[in-house]
C-alpha cells in the first residue's frame, strides 16, 4: 500500500487491534477506527466516505464487510484476525507471515501526515469523522504520559478486553475497557506500552531518550 492510504480497523480491544495500528503509523498508513457495534448502513457510510480498500477486523465482523462490499466498491481487502480464511478474508497470521518476507523500509508519518480518523457512533445521525494529524496525534499521546511518569499503574488484563487501571488524581481517572475506536483508549494503551518499555530500559536509558517519541 502507498503511504497515507488509510486502513479501517474493526473489533472488540484485543492485541491484534493494536499491533495493526501500529504497524499502519510504522508504514505512513492512515488508521480508520471503525466502531464494532455499529449498524450496516452507518459501517457502510464510513466506508465509502473514506473510500477504505483494506479493513482489519475481528472474525465476528468479517462478513458484514464481505457483504458490505456489495455497496462499498473501494473496498477491496478484507483481514481476520480471527484467521479465518477464504476467497474473500485474508487471515491476520498470514498477513504476517507474508510480511515477514518483504523488505519494505519504514516509512514514518510527517507531522502533517493524515494519522487517523476518529468518527462518532452515529447516535445523533450519519457518524462524523474528526481527522487528526501525526503532530496532533502524538500531542494526545503525550498528556496521559506525562501524568503516568508521576503516578503508578497497577493493572492491565481482564479476559479478552485491554483494561488499564491508573493511579492517577482524580480529575485524570480513567478505566479502558471499551473500544480502542475511542481516542482516549488508544492514547492511553500506547502509554502504557511506552511507559512499560522505558521502565525496563531505565538502567541503560536516559530521561531525555525516553522522552524522544513524543517530539
Amino acid at each position: 500500500m502507498e503511504k497515507n492510504s488509510l486502513v479501517g480497523i474493526s473489533s472488540h480491544n484485543r492485541l491484534e487491534w493494536f499491533i495493526a495500528d501500529i504497524a499502519c503509523g510504522m508504514y505512513g498508513l492512515t488508521v480508520v477506527p471503525v466502531h464494532h457495534h455499529i449498524k450496516d448502513d452507518e459501517r457502510e457510510f464510513i466506508l465509502n466516505q473514506t473510500e477504505i480498500s483494506t479493513v482489519i477486523c475481528g472474525g465476528q465482523l468479517a462478513a458484514k464487510f464481505v457483504n458490505a462490499k456489495a455497496k462499498c466498491p473501494h473496498l477491496k481487502h478484507i483481514v481476520d484476525m480471527d484467521n479465518g480464511h477464504s476467497n474473500e478474508v485474508i487471515s491476520f497470521a498470514s498477513l504476517i507471515e507474508d510480511g515477514a518476507l518483504l523488505s519494505q523500509s519504514l516509512v514514518p508519518r510527517s507531522p502533517d501526515d493524515l494519522a487517523t480518523i476518529i468518527y462518532t457512533s452515529g447516535s445523533t445521525g450519519v457518524p462524523k469523522g474528526a481527522m487528526f494529524t501525526e503532530k496532533l496525534w502524538r500531542t494526545f499521546i503525550r498528556m496521559p504520559y506525562l501524568i503516568a511518569e508521576k503516578h503508578a499503574l497497577v493493572n492491565v488484563s481482564k479476559g479478552n478486553k485491554i483494561v488499564h487501571d491508573w493511579i492517577l488524581p482524580r480529575q485524570f481517572s480513567c478505566r479502558i475497557q471499551d473500544s480502542l475506536a475511542h481516542v482516549s483508549d488508544r492514547e492511553v494503551t500506547l502509554t502504557y506500552v511506552h511507559n512499560t518499555k522505558a521502565k525496563n530500559n531505565t538502567n541503560t536509558t536516559s530521561k531525555k531518550e525516553k522522552l524522544d517519541f513524543e517530539t
